[in-house]
């Protein structure tokens, strides 16, 4: 009777924890809304820091785009990208072909297509700093193409060639090595944005358990789970929100590195309200990945939160400011692809055609009007990033 009843005050305790601990993690992640408010300088370069910044972004967009913009452009909204920049694209092996995909679909929602299309140029913008780099008139049009289902025809960005050409061994090859950098002898290498197992407190390990109840069965068939981890990064565009770990292993050449990242907050949402999470990401697979997933990805929900489940393969689209100024056509090129790529993804939605048609009598005018827009935004940004 003494056990019994030792033991379900110990459980109520662990519990009280947890649900403390869980307080403390909630109150360490800011949210959209206070992270639009300034804009954050986590880089030294303009343009990397853009990245990090899509709730800033779309809350000043709210307000501003209406000023500069034709308003009745802005009335086609869509299923959009939120945070398109040049590394959250990338190629998937689905059925057996590498198509380009958004890897990111934290910021995915409903706004303006055209804001969009704005987001992924201003990035461009910053470090390709004239129309003789980076034609606006030549961006909009690759992104006309796309909205009306035109083809690419020029070869495929040099920066997106390695990616593309990736076989499934060489992929493999460079998963595991990847796994290895993150663990030692089984186990996850403790971090600064890292806590293993091992290193966790008691509730941290109450919360975890009862996460991995609610999601193993999500978890690929035939692994043995060797570590689990939380992983929090501190920079970045995610707030600090907590992720989960786990290292799983079958054989030395099978292994795989499950992280599942809450999604709660888009960007999107600074601009209009949004549909609840578990629609907004069956949207996103099927409006950038075309409604199909590889193995081990997936939206799983534990406790009302809907999770992103994606191994952390590696890839071959990193880029540094230096990139983009030793080889600033070869970035142009990317840019000019990458919004036609936008431009179709945006126009295979529903009430697209309209959309195109209002777009292409005001060609002519967006042009200036975008790169006012694009202009007005570096400049706060910059502003912003040397007061701090």
């Amino acid at each position: 009777m003494y056990l019994a009843l030792f033991t379900l005050i110990l459980m109520s305790f662990q519990a009280a924890k947890a649900d403390n601990a869980d307080s403390t993690l909630d109150s360490e992640e800011l949210t959209c809304s206070q992270r639009g408010q300034s804009f954050r300088a986590t880089d030294r370069s303009l343009m990397m820091s853009l990245r990090a910044n899509g709730c800033h972004y779309w809350l000043w967009a709210r307000s501003e785009a209406p000023q500069i913009l034709p308003e009745s452009l802005l009335k086609h909204t869509g299923f959009v990208a939120g945070d398109p920049h040049h590394e959250n694209f990338s190629h998937m092996t689905i059925n057996g072909r590498r198509l380009l995909v958004l890897n990111d679909l934290d910021d995915t929602g409903e706004a303006p297509m055209f804001l969009d299309y704005l987001k992924l140029t201003s990035v461009s913008r910053a470090a390709l700093d004239s129309e003789r780099k980076l034609s606006s008139a030549k961006a909009l049009q690759a992104y006309s193409s796309g909205l009306k289902g035109e083809s690419w025809n020029e070869d495929l960005p040099e920066f997106l060639q390695d990616d593309f050409e990736l076989t499934e061994k060489e992929l493999q090859k460079m998963y595991i090595k990847e796994i290895k950098r993150h663990e030692t002898d089984g186990e996850f290498n403790k971090a600064p944005d890292v806590t293993p197992w091992r290193s966790m407190s008691e509730s941290e390990r109450f919360q975890f358990t009862a996460f991995e109840n609610d999601v193993s069965s999500q978890l690929p068939r035939g692994y043995k789970i060797k570590d689990r981890g939380i992983y929090r990064k501190s920079g970045g565009g995610s707030g600090g929100v907590q992720r989960y770990w786990f290292y799983l292993k079958r054989s030395d050449s099978e292994r795989h590195f499950i992280e599942f990242k809450p999604l709660v907050d888009p960007a999107v949402g600074n601009y209009q309200a949004q549909a609840s999470n578990g629609g907004r990401l069956d949207q996103a697979t099927k409006s950038y990945w075309s409604g199909q997933l590889p193995d081990a990805f997936g939206v799983v929900t534990s406790k009302g939160v809907h999770y992103w489940m994606r191994p952390r393969y590696p890839t071959m689209v990193r880029f540094s400011l230096s990139d983009f100024k030793d080889q600033p056509k070869a970035f142009a090129e990317l840019t000019y692809y990458l919004a036609f790529r936008l431009g179709h993804w945006h126009g295979t939605q529903s009430g697209a055609e309209a959309y195109v048609r209002e777009l292409t009598a005001l060609s002519s005018k967006l042009v200036v009007q975008g790169d006012q827009f694009i202009a007005k935004y570096l400049r706060l940004a910059e502003s912003e990033s040397s007061e701090r």
